[in-house]
């Protein structure tokens, strides 16, 4: 590039970098009384109550036992509900082995590689 050209460059750099701090310190007065409106504004509707630590902390505690007190052990049933879960699940995979469903779906999808 010419040496004269990358002068022009810069000198339009410093150019618009001044412009830009003139923009901000213009504003800044402007800024400055709508933050000072937003802070009475905010001020006027007053600061809501918080709850204590205390309360919090028991109110945290009553969803834990709550919560611990609604559940329960497994019973027999929820074993057998998995077995036959995992029974049916390698059931249908050997079905889709033997259908070639694996094939056909990397053939519809040809990004997705379902080999082992």
């Amino acid at each position: 590039m010419d040496e004269g050209i990358m002068w022009v460059v810069l000198g339009l750099c410093v150019a618009l970098l001044g412009f830009l701090a003139y923009k901000i310190d213009k504003s800044y007065p402007c800024a400055r009384h709508e933050a000072q409106i937003g802070t009475e504004k905010l001020a006027s509707k007053g600061i809501p109550d918080f709850p204590d630590i205390e309360e919090l902390r028991e109110e945290v505690e009553d969803i834990i036992q709550t919560t611990m007190g609604a559940m329960r052990t497994p019973q027999i049933a929820d074993h057998l509900g998995a077995v036959f879960q995992q029974w049916a699940q390698f059931k249908m995979q050997k079905e889709m082995h033997q259908m070639n469903i694996a094939q056909q779906l990397t053939e519809a999808v040809p990004d997705v590689d379902l080999t082992p």
